[in-house]
């Protein structure tokens, strides 16, 4: 009876530890995890912190760096002074998916935005209504003996525009890696060989807008011709100058009528035209080839019957189509040159990557005061870096 006694009194210490040692052992691994979860917070805090610091403080590495060049990411001219111009080549960085292993965050997510008043920036018209397009660009140029010649490969190489150049002639080789142009194209003529070699870029979705001069060949020159449609259809930009507009007549159905040299008058202000040119006044072109009726807005019609347009515009879709009869006239240029834009709208909305969800595990925020360069007024704004994941 003793020994039975013995037993149970044995078996219910024996269970009362085993329970306690549980206890204890699930206590201490939860006390492991929080700790682990407050090491990692904490990590993720700092850095946080250090990238927020390193965005307001620094200028980067190389001081003037690109998304091609960039080893160090740094927007600040000085302290809490943005480059607004860097802020475009950080957007390509996070679309490429660069930016995170410079930063070296794997395996967290990055989201960065800069507000004011609770509202995201947005640097120029991210719609497009204050340019002709946005980038990136592709430039197929006119063939040329020099670069001098080519007013808009000038104008895009002079500016803060991200784009490529599609270059028709073998002049000039020697100075083509010279040019600030992400990618240049070269071929030993204009033929459709480097147009369709455009068009197989415009279709991976490698451009917002495409400026074509002096291409003068008929839609069925080419095997991708459907790419310059959809591009301009799903949202993008076309810009048409110079040489007879075949192209875009039979790809987009437009009917042109005949003329050459023609006088045109402005009748209404755009960011494709020379920001010097007002209503009212007369052009001269150097070479019009042709003229349109049917369009969507005009810029500059033809001072003679029937007034056909010279500078004109079509909504296509959802994007939109230019013409310019020619990008210079007796009285100077005709196309925006305007600190090397060409027209084109470097609207950018400064948030950048994906905000957290309520799915994410874990969140660090880090908030600093910046200075903006806004349209010239130097204004207010926070920016914060969020890592998460």
């Amino acid at each position: 009876m003793k020994g039975q006694i013995f037993s149970i009194d044995l078996l219910l210490s024996v269970s009362v530890f085993l329970g306690v040692m549980t206890v204890g052992i699930l206590v201490l691994d939860d006390v492991v995890t929080s700790q682990t979860r407050f090491n990692d917070q904490y990590q993720l805090q700092q850095r946080a912190t250090q990238i927020a610091d390193l965005f307001v403080r620094t200028n980067g590495y190389p001081t003037n760096w690109n998304s091609s060049s960039v080893e160090v990411i740094g927007f600040a001219k000085q302290s809490h002074v943005m480059n607004m111009s860097k802020f475009y080549q950080f957007d390509e960085l996070m679309e490429t998916g660069d930016a995170a292993a410079i930063l070296q965050i794997h395996p967290w997510n990055i989201f960065m935005d800069v507000q004011q008043d609770g509202e995201d920036v947005v640097l120029g018209d991210a719609a497009g209504a204050d340019g002709t397009g946005r980038p990136p660009v592709a430039y197929i140029a006119e063939e040329s003996d020099a670069f001098s010649d080519v007013t808009v490969l000038h104008a895009l190489n002079g500016s803060d525009v991200t784009w490529d150049l599609y270059w028709p002639s073998e002049n000039n080789r020697d100075q083509l890696d010279d040019l600030t142009a992400r990618h240049i194209y070269n071929m030993t003529n204009d033929g459709p060989t480097l147009t369709d070699m455009m068009l197989a870029n415009i279709s991976s979705g490698s451009y917002d807008t495409v400026i074509a001069e002096d291409i003068n060949l008929d839609s069925s020159d080419l095997t991708n011709e459907d790419a310059l449609v959809s591009h301009v259809e799903e949202g993008g930009t076309m810009i048409h100058s110079e040489d007879k507009p075949v192209l875009i007549e039979n790809l987009f159905g437009l009917d042109a009528a005949g003329g050459e040299d023609e006088t045109g008058e402005v009748v209404a202000t755009s960011p494709l035209l020379n920001q010097s040119l007002a209503v009212g006044d007369i052009i001269e072109f150097d070479d019009a080839q042709m003229t349109f009726q049917n369009v969507s807005e005009r810029f500059i019609n033809d001072t003679d019957e029937p007034y056909g347009c010279l500078a004109c515009r079509w909504s296509v879709g959802e994007g939109d189509l230019y013409y310019l009869a020619d990008t210079f006239g007796t009285n100077g240029d005709t196309m925006s040159f305007t600190d090397g834009s060409v027209g084109i709208d470097l609207g950018l909305e400064l948030t950048f990557g994906q905000e957290p969800g309520e799915e994410a595990l874990d969140i660090a925020v880090s908030r600093r005061s910046v200075l903006l360069d806004i349209n010239g007024s130097i204004e207010r704004g926070e920016m914060r870096v969020m890592l998460w994941r």
